[in-house]
């Protein structure tokens, strides 16, 4: 559907899943796991569920980590050809009418906001792009521009604040303990100061509190009641529900208030909503045209155009 002009893709990628699909929908049309597998004599490269049935001993199951620092850029283009063409069956003349909104991981370089550009203009010519912070748009949802995203993956727990829409660039915390840990050793595992394998790690609500702790001092009150959960395994309100209740254990004089994910694809649908100008009090939307990406050969002026910017307090602004 075009909508506001436009023909919008939503990808949403992440460690254990990518969710995508067409603006217009309430939620993503494809859920596809994060493995592949491709042979040594072939070109052939499968995906999620694919990969999955066809995996033997000599084509194993590999992980793809498109939001960490290991991700396989080789590989890049061959997923969102699977995605558009093998998922959404878009032809390449009609992916050039098509707006890309991509959400990644936080906390990522910007030469990596750079590749995955350079992967939709030059090998895809995308129309237009737009990439967010995954933590970015889940405070966005919660209609808030200042607040701590809490958010809980498959591998790892990030915690990240925001002063009006300005990510905190001193104050972050993550550990690699989050939904496969809960998978294998229930919801407890996030608040205990010790797992199964004897690897000591901070429970999650001392985490948040050490992440507000190393924020201004003026703005604490305001982040401890605007504390927004996302990632898949925030939807579980028994998680939630255990880290409210330690964190008012541990904070006498603050008022706390917590907001959790809906449904699983929360981040998904929130991009959506932001893209079809659902969010339009709250953000302004900078899509990177395909014409502006090929004219501009700079991309310190590209990224400016972006969203990328600094404010006081060593804030930083990635788009949006």
């Amino acid at each position: 559907m075009n909508i506001m002009g436009r023909n919008i893709i939503i990808i949403d990628l992440g460690v254990y899943s990518t969710k995508v699909g067409i603006a217009d929908m309430n939620e993503p049309q494809f859920t596809i796991r994060s493995l592949m597998n491709s042979s040594k004599t072939s070109e052939d490269i499968l995906f999620g569920d694919e990969a999955i049935e066809k995996s033997n001993e000599t084509l194993p199951l590999l992980d793809y980590k498109w939001d960490t620092m290991e991700i396989r850029w080789s590989k890049i283009f061959d997923f969102f050809r699977y995605i558009f063409e093998e998922k959404l069956k878009i032809s390449a003349s009609e992916l050039m009418e098509y707006t890309v909104v991509l959400l990644i991981g936080p906390m990522q370089p910007r030469s990596h906001f750079i590749r995955y550009y350079q992967a939709l203009f030059s090998k895809f010519k995308v129309k237009e792009v737009l990439i967010i912070s995954a933590t970015r748009m889940a405070l966005l949802a919660s209609w808030k521009t200042t607040g701590v995203v809490v958010d809980i993956g498959y591998k790892s727990t990030r915690v990240v604040p925001f002063y009006e829409g300005f990510r905190f660039a001193h104050a972050f915390n993550h550990q690699d303990l989050a939904g496969k840990d809960i998978d294998e050793f229930g919801e407890e595992i996030l608040e205990i100061p010790m797992i199964p394998e004897k690897k000591y790690h901070i429970p999650t609500s001392e985490m948040i509190v050490k992440v507000i702790e190393w924020c201004d001092e003026e703005v604490r009150d305001e982040l401890y009641s605007n504390i927004i959960f996302s990632g898949w395994w925030s939807a579980n309100p028994k998680i939630t529900d255990m880290i409210y209740k330690n964190m008012q254990k541990r904070l006498d004089d603050h008022a706390l208030t917590m907001v959790s994910p809906s449904t699983p694809f929360y981040n998904w649908t929130a991009a959506a909503q932001l893209a079809t100008n659902q969010l339009k009090d709250i953000a302004v939307l900078v899509y990177l045209p395909r014409k502006k990406y090929e004219i501009e050969k700079k991309w310190e002026k590209l990224l400016l155009f972006a969203g990328f910017k600094t404010k006081k307090w060593g804030l930083i602004s990635y788009p949006l």
